[in-house]
Formats: structure tokens, C-alpha cells, sequence
């Protein structure tokens, strides 16, 4: 195009992306077409790794390099994904929807986070965990859940957000490290408090259950 202010088939160079066209090296005018949308099975785009908005997305796994999306239908693979990998973090996209009220785990070798990304999710969203170890985390302000429960030998640590209804701690271990929670029912669990900044807490006893307090 040689400098040219007309855009010309020989315009060539430059990067184009979902909103942008390329630029051309030689004239500096955008030509071409932009880059569509390269949705995977998982609703993630393998160009941008954005989460494809017309899916219904509710929640988004990271494990690592990995990033997956799933829909209101396709609650459990998404903690079993995250539940297989250790580290990662279930991220609820949707808020308010019945389907995050299935979010149960029961995998010994669970270690995820639960973010809720300052999503207020009403009279929705129970986490209860038979086994292995999940955390509660508000990366943003505001965020929600209506209740935890904590059987078997589920561990369950919250260290920020809401939790409305409170936590059910049948048995298994609920540790306190922030946040905001109105209730526990403590039955035959462990309770650990561990935060000087949790607010709104309180103890039912129902059982034989223990607290160890580590910070006031």
C-alpha cells in the first residue's frame, strides 16, 4: 500500500482481535476483518479465554492453565473437575440460580476455593462437603452464599463474604477466618475460630461438638 491513506488488498501486518482490526505496518490503517469467537466444549474462547455470554454459564473452574465453563445443568462436573485439582477456584459467574444449591463434595482429595466475586446469591447457593477441603472467598465486595454444611470429614474454612442462613457443622471441621456468617449449629464437628474480624456469629450447641477459639 506504500504509505498510502487508501486501504489496498496489499495492506498486510498487525495484529486484529475480537473489537479491533489489524493495522496495517506501512500505512497505519486498520483493514480486514476482525477475529471472531472460538468457542471450546467448555464455553471458553481458545483466542481471547473469555466465557461465551449466550451459555449460561454459572460458574468457571481455573486449575492452572485450564479454564472451564459450566452451564445451570452441569453443577457436579464442574466440582468434580475442580475437586481433582488442587488449588483451584470455582468462580459463580450467575448468581441467584437453584442450581448452586447442589454444590456438594464429597472427594478426600478436594482442595479448591469457593469464589463468590461479589455475587449476592439471595436465598441460593448451599455448599455442604462430606469430604475433603473447600474455602469460601469473596474476591470482591458483597458476595453471598445462603448456608454451608460440613459432614463426615468435609473441612470448610470461610475466609470472606456472607453466608446468610449460617453454617451446619453435623460433623467435620468449620473454620472461621474472616467474613460474615449469622449462625452455627455446631453438633458433633469441630469448630475453629480463627479470625479478631468475623462478624455476627451464633453458637447453638446440639452435640458433643468442640470449639477452639485462636483469636477474639
Amino acid at each position: 500500500c506504500k504509505n498510502s491513506t487508501v486501504i489496498t488488498a496489499s495492506c498486510y501486518g498487525g495484529t486484529a482481535t475480537h473489537t479491533a482490526q489489524a493495522v496495517c505496518e506501512v500505512c497505519g490503517q486498520s483493514y480486514g476483518d476482525t477475529v471472531p469467537h472460538e468457542y471450546n466444549e467448555y464455553h471458553v474462547c481458545s483466542v481471547c479465554g473469555g466465557l461465551e455470554t449466550d451459555a449460561d454459564v454459572v460458574v468457571a473452574v481455573d486449575a492452572g492453565s485450564e479454564k472451564r465453563g459450566y452451564t445451570s445443568g452441569e453443577m457436579g462436573n464442574a466440582i468434580g473437575f475442580a475437586g481433582e485439582h488442587p488449588g483451584a477456584v470455582l468462580t459463580i459467574i450467575d448468581p441467584k440460580r437453584d442450581c448452586l444449591d447442589h454444590l456438594e463434595v464429597n472427594n478426600p482429595g478436594a482442595d479448591f476455593t469457593i469464589d463468590l466475586a461479589g455475587t449476592d446469591n439471595k436465598n441460593n447457593g448451599i455448599v455442604t462437603v462430606s469430604s475433603g477441603k473447600v474455602t469460601i472467598r469473596d474476591s470482591q465486595t458483597g458476595g453471598t452464599l445462603y448456608k454451608i454444611k460440613t459432614e463426615g470429614t468435609g473441612n470448610v474454612t470461610l475466609e470472606s463474604g456472607t453466608i446468610k442462613s449460617g453454617a451446619e457443622v453435623t460433623n467435620g471441621t468449620f473454620n472461621v477466618a474472616g467474613g460474615t456468617i449469622s449462625r452455627i449449629d455446631l453438633t458433633d464437628g469441630q469448630l475453629n475460630w480463627n479470625s479478631s474480624t468475623a462478624e455476627g456469629t451464633n453458637i447453638n450447641y446440639r452435640g458433643q461438638g468442640k470449639v477452639t477459639v485462636n483469636a477474639v
